[in-house]
C-alpha cells in the first residue's frame, strides 16, 4: 500500500492494484479523532495514577490516626484502673472506726484531708509537667522535626491532656453534717487522667529527643562557619552550605554525636575522608575533610566514639570538620540541635 498526494483536495491510495481517492478533510478528521482518543487515554491514566497516590496517602494517615487513638484509649483505661485502686484504698481508710465522742465523723474528715492533699499534689505535678512540655515543644520547633509518626503520637497525647478540664480547688466543709456531700464533690479522676497522659506523651518525646545528635563533633571545637548560603572560599561563588564547620586543636578527634551505625566511611573529591552515620528516627550525620578514618561501613558506634581525625582532605582551605544533619533527605541546621542540649539538661 502507498499514499500519494495528488492535489490540495484528495489523497490517492493504491492498495492491491486498486486506487482510492480519499478527500483530504476526511483524513484530517480521522487524524484528529485518533489524537483526541490518545490524549484522553493519557489524561485518564495520569488521573488514575494521581488518585491512587492520594488514596495511599489517605490510607497512611488513617493508619497513623488509628494507632494514636488506640494508644490514647489504652492510656485512659490505665489511668481509670489506677484511679479505681486509689479510691478503693482511700475508701477503706475512711471506713476505719475510731474511738471517742467524735468517732462518727472523724473518719470522713480524715478522708477529706487525704483527698484534698492528693488533689493539691496532683496540681503541683501538673504544673511541673507544663514546664517540661513548654521546653520540649521549644526543642521540637527549634530542630523542626514534626513529621515523625512517633512525635505526632507524643504531641497528640499532650494536646489530649490539655483538653481535660480539672477543678483547681477543693470544696470547703461548712458543717460536719455535710461531709458526705463535700466528699462527693472531690473528683480526682480528671486530674489523674491529665497527669498520666501528659507524662506518657513527654516520655515518648524524650525518647526521641535523647537520641538526637545534640553534641559537637569536636570536643572544645570552635564554630567557624554556619548553615546557609555563603561565598565559597575555593569555587569563588555563592552556594548553599549544608552544614557547619568546627575547628579543634591540630589533630583533634572527631566524635560521633549520637548512637548509630556507620553507613559510609569513604573518600570523595569534595568531602575528602568522610563518614555518614545512620541514627534513629531517619536522622543522619555527616563528618567531612578528616585526615584519618577510624571506622568502617556497618560498624555500630555510640555517642562520643572516635570516628576519625580532623584534617583538610577534599575541597578544603584548612584543617577543620564539616558537619551536617540530614533528616528524611533534608538538611537541617546542626547548630539548632546543639542549642537544644542546654534546654534538655534543664528539664531532666
Amino acid at each position: 500500500m502507498r499514499n500519494v498526494l495528488t492535489n490540495g483536495d484528495y489523497f490517492r491510495v493504491v492498495y492491491k492494484n486498486r486506487t482510492f481517492n480519499i478527500p483530504k478533510y476526511i483524513v484530517i478528521v480521522l487524524s484528529t479523532l485518533v489524537s483526541s482518543v490518545l490524549l484522553f487515554t493519557l489524561f485518564a491514566f495520569i488521573s488514575i495514577a494521581n488518585s491512587t497516590h492520594e488514596i495511599e496517602k489517605l490510607k497512611q494517615q488513617l493508619v497513623i490516626e488509628r494507632t494514636i487513638n488506640q494508644s490514647l484509649a489504652k492510656e485512659i483505661q490505665k489511668s481509670n484502673e489506677g484511679i479505681e485502686k486509689i479510691m478503693n484504698t482511700l475508701t477503706k481508710s475512711g471506713r476505719k472506726k475510731t474511738t471517742g465522742f467524735h468517732g462518727s465523723i472523724s473518719s470522713p474528715i480524715q478522708l477529706y484531708g487525704i483527698l484534698q492533699n492528693i488533689q493539691q499534689n496532683l496540681l503541683k505535678i501538673d504544673q511541673a509537667l507544663n514546664g517540661s512540655i513548654e521546653k520540649v515543644r521549644t526543642i521540637i520547633n527549634l530542630t523542626k522535626i514534626r513529621d515523625n509518626n512517633t512525635i505526632v503520637n507524643g504531641l497528640s497525647k499532650l494536646n489530649l491532656a490539655e483538653s481535660i478540664p480539672v477543678n483547681q480547688q477543693s470544696p470547703k466543709i461548712q458543717k460536719a453534717s455535710k461531709i458526705t456531700n463535700v466528699l462527693s464533690g472531690i473528683n480526682l479522676q480528671p486530674t489523674i487522667n491529665k497527669v498520666l497522659i501528659k507524662n506518657d506523651g513527654l516520655n515518648i518525646l524524650f525518647d526521641i529527643i535523647k537520641s538526637m545528635p545534640i553534641e559537637k563533633p569536636v570536643k572544645n571545637g570552635r564554630f567557624v562557619s554556619g548553615f546557609g548560603k555563603r561565598f565559597h572560599p575555593i569555587h569563588r561563588y555563592t552556594r548553599m552550605h549544608n552544614g557547619i564547620d568546627f575547628v579543634g586543636p591540630k589533630g583533634a578527634k572527631v566524635l560521633s554525636t549520637a548512637d548509630g551505625v556507620i553507613q559510609k566511611a569513604v573518600y570523595s573529591h569534595t568531602f575528602g575522608n568522610y563518614v555518614v552515620i545512620q541514627h534513629k528516627n531517619n536522622i543522619k550525620t555527616l563528618y567531612a575533610h578528616m585526615s584519618k578514618l577510624n571506622v568502617r561501613n556497618g560498624q555500630k558506634v555510640k555517642l562520643g566514639d572516635t570516628i576519625g581525625v580532623q584534617g583538610k582532605t577534599g575541597t578544603s582551605t584548612g584543617e577543620h570538620v564539616h558537619y551536617e544533619i540530614i533528616i528524611n533527605n533534608q538538611h537541617h541546621d546542626p547548630l539548632n540541635f546543639i542549642r537544644t542540649k542546654a534546654i534538655l539538661q534543664d528539664v531532666q
